[in-house]
């Protein structure tokens, strides 16, 4: 994966060091997987609407099954604590238990950047044997998941409409990164009106568009 900065960082800037520079978390992060946003670009809103869709709609379920495990489920009790339990309905307590979700219900944004993306960089403890490859490349399968209900469950039902100038500074960011990543310029395959129709008749377009994700990072 093209990384900016080295893995040693990770272990040895804290969140507040950054701070202090003048670096959020979230431009640390966006630059540590090679993405460069300017937040004073405002998002067009068709492509703000749909990013929050895709948010709203990744479930977690590659996260939780990393390292050949797999029908782990999730659940998540209403104080935030996110438990999972493997297909004999053990609970899970390796790397791919579930921790406490710190954003509040129906904040995908916010869930992003306080929850998903710190684990993306340090996993679930400081014993956590995966990496930050294997934990970005898991995420990316339930975000490709989520492009799919977009294109295909959806039924042509309205997507809840964003404005960029009611987010704030810390949202504006997370929706900078995922337009970098979903509305990418350098794709051949671009996230249009036109392409989603052909997508709906031949779902091989849906992957190879995905693929180009994955080859930004991989």
């Amino acid at each position: 994966m093209r990384k900016i900065f080295s893995l040693l960082l990770i272990l040895f800037i804290s969140v507040f060091s950054l701070t202090a520079q003048g670096v959020s978390r979230m431009t640390y992060f966006a630059h540590l997987f090679g993405i460069d946003f300017d937040t004073t670009q405002e998002i067009p809103q068709r492509e703000l609407s749909i990013i929050y869709f895709i948010l709203d709609n990744t479930e977690e379920y590659h996260i939780h099954c990393m390292r050949g495990e797999d029908q782990n489920q999730v659940f998540v009790h209403p104080d935030g604590t996110v438990v999972v339990v493997d297909k004999h309905l053990h609970p899970v307590t390796n790397y791919n238990r579930g921790t406490i979700r710190i954003a509040r219900k129906n904040d995908p944004l916010g869930h992003f950047i306080l929850d998903t993306q710190p684990w993306i960089n340090f996993g679930v403890d400081s014993s956590d044997p995966t990496t930050i490859d294997e934990r970005f490349e898991a995420y990316l399968k339930d975000v490709q998941n989520a492009i799919f209900v977009f294109l295909f469950h959806r039924r042509n039902d309205p997507i809840k409409q964003i404005s960029y100038s009611d987010l704030d500074q810390v949202d504006k960011e997370v929706c900078h990164f995922f337009y970098q990543m979903l509305f990418n310029k350098s794709f051949k395959i671009q996230l249009t009106d036109e392409n989603i129709a052909k997508m709906h008749k031949s779902p091989n377009l849906w992957s190879k568009y995905c693929r180009q994700i994955f080859n930004l990072f991989f």
